[in-house]
């Protein structure tokens, strides 16, 4: 049994579940050219209605994340560029 936020996962919409977890390979691999930024956007996707589009507070929410984590000199930079020790930030 794996609960979560003391609800059962496996019970969990899967759109709900997106939401709250996250991946985190331990050998990262990102598409060849992407930014950071954008990267960081496709955790917005949980987050977004079938037919929604990409809105302010889409980018409100990854310049928070980058804020967050620091990252904010790193956004137009190709992930595949990036130090292992910036890749993990």
């Amino acid at each position: 049994r794996v609960v979560l936020d003391g609800k059962e996962v496996h019970r969990l919409p899967a759109k709900e579940l997106a939401r709250t977890l996250g991946l985190l390979p331990q050998s990262p691999v990102a598409p060849e050219g992407i930014t950071v930024s954008d990267l960081v956007g496709r955790g917005r996707h949980p987050h977004q209605g079938i037919f929604s589009r990409w809105n302010e507070k889409d980018d409100a929410a990854v310049a928070a994340a980058l804020e967050a984590t620091h990252t904010e000199p790193l956004a137009e930079r190709a992930v595949d560029e990036l130090s292992g020790g910036q890749r993990q930030r």
